[in-house]
């Protein structure tokens, strides 16, 4: 009972204190919408504490601790851009994360303090736009050169807005929704890196802000969001077509949810990452939806609720989710999340082969030994989900797959081989990896690579 009571004390305690950072926070301008709106309460005296939810781990933290900041990966990095600071001061730093070597580094700041902005790919440069500057509502477009660390100005975004989505799709950049108005919330305005100029497009149906918006096969997928004004979370999915400059509903996320992080994860997966419920509540949860099947699934849960965090998807089939405001540490947080959805396998084209050559005008087929560790079982693969640079098993009668098992390294564990069929790969000349990809039986998804070298005779 002494233990009940002391965590409740705590508990009351830290409410509290965020309660009175969240109202010195910054309020829309002339509007009456209060933007960074007050955190009232956890959901459960119990999830203050840690979550021991497997499936997401702690790396390096971000050397700045900030909430509102956008994510983007260029070039094998991980780009933190700008956001707010504990002291709610907005902030133009720039740091990227190497997943190779899990360590941080200060990159030129943005030319502007900015914090709830849009940010996109597009040809390796990362495009970051609108936003709350500061004192004002920003419509700047500038764009981060990873390459040779420098920032350029172009031309500005017609509406000034902030808690906006950005999407880079064939070349174009999408800015999407936006807070203070309802007319914010419907905009869809297209910017062309080409001809560095701007055009609107089909309104968003449903006006949100503060929404995850992610790509997925050409397409632009909004998630949740809050209702202009009301500051209403959603479980509202919509999806953008650039090629038809068209809109479409899709299953509604499990529960609503804005100021959430969603990214396309290395599995084709979209996921929904924390945010709140719009009563108050912070979020753990993470839940994948799939396009092919237009449904929801869960995913591991964050170790704690946060939200107006940021996420990426890293070249190692992770996915991070950065910093934000949580509950575990409390506060505007630099804690940094990963997660795999796939299982990375180590793989041997054509074993016992060097260099491994394929020809790509054989009419053959080209084994491929996939090997099992101590806690991973390959004979659990379906072949029937794998494919190596696009080419799937081959089939025998009956449409058996071609595969055997075998202990290939001889490390007492039995490996799987497969022979995939070579009339259907998707390599050229100049080609020096391949890529297996497949499921297990129970779903999980894996991912490998081996070098080869590709002949044509």
């Amino acid at each position: 009972m002494r233990k009940r009571f002391i965590i409740l004390l705590v508990a009351v305690a830290v409410l509290f204190i965020g309660s009175e950072l969240e109202r010195q926070a910054v309020a829309s301008e002339g509007s009456g919408q209060e933007v960074f709106d007050v955190v009232q309460a956890a959901d459960g005296l119990d999830q203050l504490i840690e979550s021991t939810v497997g499936g997401w781990a702690y790396v390096s933290p971000m050397p700045t601790p900030r909430m509102f900041l956008a994510a983007a990966e260029s070039g094998g990095k991980i780009y933190a851009v700008g956001g707010m600071l504990p002291n709610h001061y907005v902030t133009n730093v720039v740091e990227a994360y190497d997943p190779q070597t899990d360590t941080w580094s200060t990159k030129s700041p943005m030319p502007t303090l900015r914090c709830a902005m849009g940010v996109a790919v597009a040809d390796g440069k990362i495009y970051v736009i609108g936003g709350y500057a500061q004192g004002y509502l920003s419509n700047r477009l500038e764009v981060y050169d990873p390459q040779t660390d420098t920032w350029s100005i172009k031309s500005s975004m017609p509406t000034s807005r902030d808690f906006l989505g950005a999407a880079a799709v064939a070349g174009k950049i999408y800015a999407i929704g936006g807070g203070r108005s309802v007319s914010n919330g419907h905009l869809v305005q297209m910017y062309d890196p080409q001809t560095n100029s701007w055009s609107t497009k089909s309104p968003m149906p449903t006006s949100r802000y503060a929404m995850g918006i992610t790509v997925a096969d050409g397409k632009i997928y909004t998630i949740g969001g809050g209702l202009v004004w009301t500051a209403t979370a959603t479980t509202t999915v919509e999806v953008y077509d650039p090629q038809t400059n068209s809109w479409s509903t899709k299953s509604p996320i499990p529960g609503p949810r804005y100021r959430l992080a969603a990214v396309t994860g290395p599995d084709g997966m979209l996921y929904a990452i924390g945010g709140s419920d719009g009563g108050g509540h912070l979020v753990n949860k993470v839940q994948a939806y799939d396009p092919k099947t237009d449904t929801w699934s869960s995913a591991p849960y964050l170790p704690s609720q946060r939200w107006d965090l940021a996420a990426a998807v890293g070249p190692n089939s992770t996915i991070y989710a950065i910093g934000g405001y949580s509950y575990n540490p409390y506060g505007c947080t630099n804690t940094v999340l990963a997660y795999s959805p796939v299982r990375i396998v180590s793989i041997d084209i054509k074993p016992g082969s060097d260099p491994n050559s394929i020809n790509l005008g054989s009419q053959g087929n080209v084994p491929v030994a996939i090997f099992s560790t101590p806690d991973f079982d390959a004979t659990n693969i379906d072949p029937l989900t794998v494919t190596l640079a696009g080419a799937s098993v081959k089939l025998k009668g009956k449409g058996t797959p071609m595969t055997s098992f075998e202990d290939i390294n001889e490390d007492g564990l039995l490996d799987i081989v497969v022979h995939v069929d070579t009339t259907a790969f998707e390599l050229s000349l100049g080609d020096t990896d391949a890529v297996l990809e497949g499921e297990t039986y129970d779903g999980v998804c894996i991912k490998g690579t081996d070098t080869v070298r590709i002949v044509n005779d």
